[in-house]
C-alpha cells in the first residue's frame, strides 16, 4: 500500500456512480492510495456508496449533469471553494471543459482520465455521424490543452488519439487499467453445473456485443455443440436480447442475471469468459475473468489483443463475426485440457495489471503535479 502525506483528491464525474468499470477503477484507487482524502462530486447509487465508504470517501450527491449545466458549474466551483483540493480527477468526457474551466480559474491542478472517448460513440459514415465524432475530438482536444494531464487507460486509444493530434506525449501518459488481484480460489459455486458455461459480464448495450454472442450459441446449438451461456449486466437491450433468444430458438441455453453487485461466483462457476464487444479501450471485466483463470474469447478491438494473445490466453476474433465466434467456442468445449492450459496463462499474465500498480502510477501523477 502507498502511504503519503494527506492530500485531497475531488473526482468529479457526471453520471451516476453504481457498478461498473469506471466504478470499479475508482474503487481501486480509493482502495490501494492511503493517505489521501477523496472527495467525490457526484450523484451515486446506494450499493457504490457502500462500497467507496469502506475506505471513507466522502460522496456529495451532486453533479454537473452536462458540459451546458450552468447550475452544475456553480455547485461544483462552490464545492471546490469549501473542500479546498490539492487535486481535481475527472472522469468522464461530457463534463471535460467545465470541470477544466472551473480548475483553471481555482488555480488547482486539473487531471483527466479517458476511459472510453465520446466520439467511439457516435456510430454510421453519414454526414451528420462524421461531424459530431469531429466535434466530440474537437471538445476532448480543447479539454486536454487546458488541462495540466491526461490519463489514457489504453494504449491502443492512446496511440489513436496522438495520430488524430487530439493529445500530444507532453500532456498525456498511459497508466493502464488495473484489478485486485487474490489468492487462487476453489473454483466451483452454488451454481448448477450444465455441460460448458460462458459467461458474459458488461451492459446490454450496443457496445458490449451481445447479440453476435447469441448468433455465435445458435450456431453452436445447430452444430449439436451444447454450451450454457450466462449474461451478467442489465441495460436498454435486454428486452430485445431475450426476445433474440426466443426466435433463435436458445432460451433453454441463456440465462440473463440482470445486475449484480458481485460477479465472482459467476466468474468462478464458468468454463470460458467472452468478450464481443464492438469497441472497448481496456475492459475491467475481462481483467476480472483473467484473475480468475478463465480462457477468454474477444474480439479485436482496444486492448483486447494485447491482454489477449491469440492462442494462448485464449482466441482473437474479428468482431461482429459470430461464426469466427462459434469456431472459437467449439475449440474450448472440445479441449478441457486446453481450457485449463489458457485460464493458468491469463492468471500469469493478468498480474501485471494489479489495481495497486495502477494506484501507485496514478499518485505519483498527482505528487508530479503537486511540486
Amino acid at each position: 500500500m502507498i502511504t503519503m502525506r494527506l492530500i485531497t483528491i475531488a473526482v468529479l464525474y457526471g453520471y451516476t456512480l453504481h457498478i461498473g468499470g469506471v466504478e470499479s477503477h475508482l474503487l481501486s484507487l480509493f482502495r490501494n492510495v492511503k493517505g489521501v482524502s477523496w472527495q467525490v462530486f457526484a450523484h451515486a447509487s446506494p450499493e457504490f456508496k457502500a462500497r467507496a465508504g469502506s475506505w471513507s470517501v466522502s460522496v456529495i450527491n451532486e453533479s454537473i449533469a452536462h458540459r451546458f449545466d450552468v447550475i452544475g458549474w456553480f455547485r461544483f466551483f462552490r464545492f471546490i471553494q469549501i473542500h479546498h483540493p490539492d487535486v481535481i480527477h475527472i472522469h468522464s468526457p461530457n463534463i471535460f471543459l467545465p470541470g477544466v474551466f472551473v480548475a483553471r480559474i481555482s488555480r488547482i491542478p486539473c487531471v483527466l482520465t479517458i476511459h472510453l472517448p465520446a466520439y467511439y460513440f457516435v456510430h454510421g459514415e453519414n454526414p451528420s455521424a462524421r461531424f459530431k465524432r469531429g466535434w466530440y475530438r474537437w471538445i476532448e482536444r480543447a479539454a486536454q490543452l487546458l488541462a495540466d494531464r491526461t490519463i489514457y487507460v489504453s494504449s491502443r486509444v492512446y496511440e489513436e488519439a496522438r495520430s488524430l493530434e487530439i493529445v500530444t506525449p507532453a500532456r498525456a501518459c498511459l497508466i493502464e487499467n488495473g484489478v485486485e488481484i487474490k489468492a487462487d480460489d476453489v473454483r466451483g459455486s452454488p451454481l448448477t453445473r450444465h455441460d460448458v458455461i460462458v459467461c458474459c459480464v458488461g451492459r446490454l448495450e450496443y457496445q458490449k456485443g451481445a447479440d453476435i454472442l447469441l448468433e455465435a450459441v445458435s450456431l453452436l446449438s445447430q452444430r449439436l455443440i451444447d454450451v450454457r451461456l450466462i449474461i451478467i449486466g442489465d441495460g436498454n437491450l435486454q428486452a430485445d436480447l431475450a426476445t433474440m433468444c426466443e426466435s433463435l430458438g436458445i432460451q433453454s441455453l441463456v440465462t440473463f442475471t440482470g445486475f449484480q453487485t458481485d460477479v465472482s461466483n459467476y466468474l468462478m462457476a464458468s468454463d470460458i469468459f467472452v468478450l464481443p464487444s464492438r469497441y472497448e479501450t481496456m475492459s475491467i471485466a475481462l481483467l476480472e475473468a483473467m484473475a480468475s483463470s478463465l480462457p477468454c474469447i474477444v474480439t479485436n478491438v482496444g486492448e483486447n489483443a494485447q491482454l489477449i494473445t491469440d492462442g494462448v490466453e485464449g482466441f482473437v476474433v474479428p468482431p461482429e463475426d459470430a461464426e469466427k465466434l462459434a469456431d472459437a467456442l467449439a475449440k474450448l468445449v472440445a479441449a478441457p485440457d486446453l481450457r485449463q492450459r489458457m485460464g493458468q496463462a491469463a492468471r500469469i499474465k493478468v498480474e501485471q495489471y494489479s489495481g495497486e500498480r495502477m494506484a501507485e502510477k496514478t499518485f505519483s501523477l498527482y505528487q508530479s503535479l503537486l511540486k
